[in-house]
């Protein structure tokens, strides 16, 4: 379930232009990101 959340709140971003599998890594690597994904 929490899995399925993450992967709405990914989709949901606009602002990076990658896949969803680009923008988990991302989120994984950049902890700015990560954080600008869980303040949405």
């Amino acid at each position: 379930m929490i899995r399925h959340i993450a992967l709405n709140i990914i989709k949901q971003d606009k602002s990076f232009k990658a896949s969803i599998k680009g923008q988990r890594k991302c989120a994984g690597w950049d902890n700015n990101y990560l954080l600008k994904l869980l303040k949405q």
